[in-house]
């Protein structure tokens, strides 16, 4: 897999970082400086990866080094025996987040929906490519997954004593802040939806709404006391020190650029655009002054996820409109309001379109699409019997097998090559690339086959099915 400059700084971070904390050295001010020279760390940057990587690189033996990637000139790519090893352990969250899919499908409808949603996200190319660095994107998509699966299995449990969940649920959520510090966009995106059903019952009288009241403070009280706790840079004031990494952020000249440049709207247009809308350069089109800075304006989506995660929308509004109260309650509701949360946070706090600051908006989208593709399987299995099953399994394998190729299609950009060599920024693949291919248009024609094969089996009477069903009992 091709090299990412971060990579050397992520790296060099969690030696230093794991060197202070064995050492007892927490409170120790190079903490608290920004940059990398001089032993010093990078103050805007989380410490939980830092501390993952720094742990399994000193059980390889390895205590000491620098590789500066980004500062003084300097382009230092750490050897092999130190990249495979921090990457071994970031591709193993990333495994994880897989199993923590699948428990959330299932607590979104059933194990089908979690399977399918492990599928989607496992074959994402977006995934494959974060998911593989020595960063800290894929860890904190971990812990934020984990955070809302915990409390789903708090809001499921009947008890009133039942405040365990909500206290992982709580620390997870720390966790995925002093991993990635944009986590904390989900924290306003659980406590929303908790208060939004504390109003629910209140509304209706309900008696459990006093004991949720008690069960939100304790996850805001664990979310807090476990990102202040394990933190270092936050000792001081973590007031003062979490606005001071803001403004850190918001001053930086990186940025600066692309913040004049576009404008929320854009944002929020192209926020959707990189992973709902394959094949179209849909932003481009509408706005031809749209500021695609450092990457190509294409989507690392799929057919599949993009066509299912639209089913699945509609399937939920749908079933708001039959039962608005319980679907405010259950699942779905959570799950729809973290996506177009993450998509909303994105779209106000990104400037520049470096494709994997939009991974925060990958779990709920698979999932949604998850939801899409187990509630098709559940219409066919009514409407068809007989030998018309093996049309609906059809359908599934060609829409998987469909996505696999379009990974294929992407190669060898799937990995850039970004910035192995000094001044060598290469686009990014797109779907475009790919279905000016071969093997992509195979996906493609694998995807179509799949959508007739579903329309199929949908729009094929039930009445003739069990005729057909029938006739060959009789027959037999």
């Amino acid at each position: 897999m091709s090299f990412h400059g971060d990579e050397s700084d992520w790296l060099t971070m969690g030696v230093r970082a794991i060197n202070l904390v064995f050492a007892g050295r927490l409170a120790d001010p190079v903490w608290l400086e920004n940059g990398l020279e001089h032993g010093a760390f990078d103050l805007a940057q989380a410490p939980v990866t830092k501390y993952l990587l720094g742990v399994t690189l000193r059980l390889f033996g390895i205590q000491s080094g620098d590789w500066i990637y980004w500062y003084s000139g300097r382009y230092d790519i750490p050897p092999d025996y130190v990249l495979v090893p921090g990457r071994a352990v970031i591709a193993l969250t990333g495994y994880l987040t897989l199993f923590v899919i699948y428990f959330l499908g299932r607590e979104l409808k059933d194990h089908k929906a979690g399977l399918v949603a492990v599928l989607l996200l496992g074959f994402h190319p977006l995934w494959l490519i974060c998911s593989r660095r020595a960063m800290s994107d894929t860890p904190a998509i971990l812990f934020s997954t984990l955070a809302v699966l915990f409390l789903l299995r708090g809001l499921k449990r009947k008890s009133s004593g039942s405040v365990l969940p909500f206290l992982l649920s709580g620390v997870a959520l720390g966790l995925a802040i002093d991993t990635k510090y944009n986590a904390i966009f989900l924290g306003f995106v659980l406590l929303s939806y908790m208060c939004a059903r504390i109003a629910i019952c209140q509304h209706v009288g309900d008696s459990t709404a006093l004991s949720s009241i008690r069960k939100v403070a304790l996850f805001v009280l664990a979310s807090v006391a476990t990102t202040v706790l394990i933190n270092p840079v936050l000792y001081p004031n973590p007031f003062t020190q979490f606005l001071k990494i803001v403004s850190i952020w918001q001053s930086s000249s990186f940025f600066s650029s692309s913040i004049e440049a576009s404008g929320s709207l854009v944002m929020l247009a192209g926020s959707f655009h990189i992973l709902i809308f394959p094949g179209v350069s849909i932003v481009s089109v509408l706005w031809p002054s749209y500021p695609w800075s450092w990457d190509s304006p294409g989507t690392l989506t799929t057919a599949t996820a993009s066509l299912f995660f639209m089913i699945g929308i509609v399937i939920i509004g749908i079933r708001t409109i039959r039962d608005a109260r319980r679907m405010a309650m259950g699942a779905p509701a959570l799950i729809l309001l973290w996506f177009f949360g993450e998509v909303l946070f994105t779209s106000v706090t990104v400037r520049i379109m470096f494709e994997r600051y939009f991974l925060p908006i990958l779990p709920p989208m698979v999932l949604i699409a998850a939801l899409g593709l187990a509630s098709l399987l559940d219409s066919a299995r009514v409407r068809v019997r007989t030998c018309y099953q093996a049309a609906r399994k059809l359908s599934v394998v060609l829409f998987l097998v469909s996505s696999v190729v379009t990974l294929l299609a992407f190669y060898p950009e799937l990995y850039e090559r970004a910035w192995s060599y000094p001044g060598n920024i290469p686009q990014f693949c797109t779907i475009q690339q790919a279905i000016a291919r071969p093997v992509g248009q195979v996906a493609i024609l694998l995807f179509v086959f799949a959508v007739a094969c579903t329309i199929l089996v949908l729009r094929l009477p039930l009445e003739v099915a069990s005729t057909t069903h029938t006739a060959r009992e009789n027959a037999t």
